[in-house]
């Protein structure tokens, strides 16, 4: 039999853990902050609410990224593989409140008994939930889901090709054009082995020069 992973990493596991625990800490501060902003009303500027949100975006595809990682601080890229080997087993249930799980929860879970459980370790939808969503296909017909779905795949194929042409154009815009000219290096290549269309200076005679001999024949 294979040692279980969680005997054999215990270290990485808690590093995962914490990295996780971090990160999402950071991101309710955020959240957080963005809802005091909303209580502002008049007071809030535009631009704060533009940051804060964009900063929520930039730490959700923190998280993501972590995630594909596996929370790891030099992992590889493994996608969560070494995360899903380990599987999360309540050890005790308690029925009385835990105040250092109120504390760490901040209020929000008060008990871990068999009631709370279920809801936090759930890996699929709540029963009510999933009925609703049965309910709802159900009451799609096959035609009307076809439909749906060609309009969807048209929007999808007409924005791919509108990106298709904006990376065309960009490329052939930024496209690096050369900064010589083959002909023209020829010709100075040839001139300089072969003196091809190179010629002299013309060498001014003094005693020809007319100006010359007209100062000369006006001096007394």
């Amino acid at each position: 039999m294979h040692q279980p992973q969680l005997q054999r990493d215990p270290e990485k596991v808690s590093q995962a853990v914490h990295n996780i625990d971090k990160k999402i800490e950071e991101l309710r501060g955020t959240a957080e902050h963005l809802l005091q902003l909303l209580d502002q009303n008049d007071k809030l500027r535009w631009q704060d609410m533009l940051d804060k949100f964009s900063s929520l975006a930039s730490g959700m595809n923190q998280v993501q990224t972590m995630i594909k990682k596996s929370a790891l601080t030099a992992g590889i890229e493994d996608h969560g593989a070494f995360l899903r080997q380990h599987l999360v087993v309540p050890q005790k249930l308690v029925p009385d409140i835990d105040p250092q799980l109120v504390a760490m929860t901040q209020n929000r879970v008060q008990v871990w008994n068999h009631d709370t459980l279920p809801d936090y370790l759930r890996t699929k939808l709540n029963p009510e939930v999933e009925q609703d969503e049965n309910s709802i296909d159900s009451t799609k017909s096959a035609d009307q889901i076809g439909r749906q779905i060609t309009t969807m795949n048209k929007h999808i194929d007409m924005m791919f090709a509108a990106m298709q042409e904006h990376s065309r154009q960009a490329d052939e815009r930024f496209q690096s054009k050369p900064s010589y000219s083959p002909m023209e290096t020829a010709k100075l290549v040839r001139g300089i082995m072969n003196g091809e269309n190179l010629k002299p200076a013309a060498h001014r005679n003094p005693g020809n020069d007319p100006s010359g001999t007209s100062r000369s024949s006006a001096r007394p």
